[in-house]
């Protein structure tokens, strides 16, 4: 693939995930380039007592105990400041860990989700 397909085509996803909808794209064997809407998911934080002890798992977003696409998508509005992260949600998204949440973040958070990098990756600059 060309260097200004590849682009291209990451502005078009960046476009689509940011506004909601998270496309999966897969290269065949033959370099084919194909697409697959993935559902977003939206989930509701619940509010947790004083008494509580709070762990926080990185990568974990929306705090639904899982690292899916939704975390992703919501990183990566953060990096867009269309939405303001909780102290708790910026050190969660921030995974590699630069005091301050990229594209790169939430890049590595789908990464994760997709299966397609490990958790440990989490804390490493990229």
């Amino acid at each position: 693939m060309t260097k200004n397909l590849k682009s291209l085509i990451c502005c078009i996803l960046a476009l689509l995930f940011v506004s909601g909808t998270v496309i999966a794209v897969f290269a065949d064997s033959n370099n084919a380039v194909k697409t697959a809407e993935v559902a977003s998911v939206s989930v509701t934080e619940e509010d947790s007592s004083a008494d509580e002890e709070v762990t926080y798992r990185l990568g974990d977003v929306n705090f639904d105990g899982k690292i899916t696409a939704a975390d992703a998508r919501l990183a990566l509005r953060f990096a867009a400041k269309l939405d303001k992260p909780t102290a708790e949600q910026f050190i969660v998204a921030n995974v590699i860990v630069n005091e301050k949440i990229e594209a790169n973040d939430a890049r590595l958070i789908l990464r994760v989700s997709a299966k397609l990098a490990k958790e440990a990756d989490f804390g490493v600059a990229a």
